[in-house]
């Protein structure tokens, strides 16, 4: 992907819900995450729209990345055990991304869909850039009714 954007500041403003993953390196501290696609809020400085836009493709990348947790949800056992790949903890859709910032540092939950059933990927890092090559238009929920 030949990005033509590029930012690291108010990552708290992308949507990644139902975003398909294409590619995920985990590296020893920097995790790359590609995208299919993910939207961009209308109050984000790089947004020169005025409505939530979709764009295409997307790639995060986490940087100084520590303290990671793969999950997976067993239905036998109803709780979560460790995850058999966690190199790919995620392999479908992203369907909950939360941020939090503490401290100069950021908490970031992914949870979304494995072959293997549903998972959560927990981790921390100092910081995200997230990288995109076109504007393709308003967000679907953003979309006058």
């Amino acid at each position: 992907m030949q990005a033509l954007y590029e930012t690291a500041t108010r990552i708290d403003l992308f949507k990644l819900h139902d975003a398909e993953i294409v590619g995920i390196d985990v590296g020893v501290t920097t995790t790359r995450l590609d995208l299919r696609f993910a939207y961009i809020g209308k109050g984000h400085e790089a947004n020169p729209h005025g409505t939530d836009q979709l764009i295409k493709p997307c790639s995060l990348v986490f940087h100084n990345v520590r303290d990671q947790r793969v999950r997976l949800w067993s239905e036998s056992t109803r709780q979560f055990l460790p995850h058999d790949e966690p190199s790919r903890p995620i392999d479908d859709c992203i369907i909950q991304f939360t941020l939090t910032a503490t401290d100069g540092d950021m908490a970031i939950l992914l949870s979304g869909f494995h072959r293997l059933g549903w998972t959560e990927w927990q981790f921390r890092c100092e910081s995200v850039t997230v990288a995109w090559s076109a504007f393709c238009g308003v967000a679907w929920y953003d979309c006058p009714r």
